[in-house]
């Protein structure tokens, strides 16, 4: 399975949890610290347009705080993801993409896009209860790309910032492992439920 193939799994994925978010749960807290789950998918539907005008490489506005929706947040994130990985499909690789303030290789943006979604989707599951959907084959990939682009200077406890690798068991699994590489506690469960 191709690259740009699992890239679509990955975004049907994290629309469908995006559309689970129970009424009540909009302003639960979540695993990234600086995010309630209202701010963890704004996060999401705003940088799926950064993705789409880099990968096309139209003169969109390049803030992801533009793109803020009320409503139809996973319709919004599914149509832009899958025109953003089509635009990365049809352009290639081999070309540099301008992103917020900068232009990178667009090599990097599938492997931003494809370590986004995976990590993000676990955020969202376990603050809204939902079941994790992302396949062991996505994960693994994600876990393979994050390292190319989280650089040490990118880790600390700065705004916008990955926490520190967390320590996980010998035995743990890829899940596990993963979100413990991007710096989040894996047994990390909303304050309501952890205390029931």
């Amino acid at each position: 399975m191709s690259d740009f193939e699992m890239l679509h799994r990955a975004i049907d994925h994290m629309a469908d949890l995006i559309e689970g978010v129970p009424d009540r749960s909009w302003d639960d807290s979540t695993p990234c610290e600086e995010f309630t789950v209202r701010d963890l998918v704004d996060h999401l539907v705003g940088w799926i347009h950064i993705f789409e005008a880099a990968t096309w490489e139209t003169d969109a506005v390049r803030d992801p705080n533009h793109y803020l929706v009320n409503t139809g947040h996973a319709e919004a994130f599914r149509r832009a993801g899958h025109s953003a990985i089509e635009g990365l499909a049809e352009g290639g690789l081999d070309r540099r993409l301008r992103m917020v303030k900068a232009s990178i290789p667009a090599s990097m943006v599938r492997d931003m896009m494809t370590m986004e979604y995976p990590g993000h989707g676990w955020d969202l599951s376990v603050a809204t209860g939902q079941a994790y959907p992302f396949e062991d084959d996505l994960v693994e990939a994600a876990l393979e790309a994050a390292p190319r682009t989280i650089a040490p200077e990118y880790r600390g406890f700065g705004e916008g910032q990955f926490r520190p690798v967390v320590p996980t068991a010998p035995d743990a699994g890829i899940v596990e492992r993963y979100v413990a590489f991007l710096g989040r506690d894996p047994a990390w469960r909303p304050p309501s439920r952890a205390a029931s």
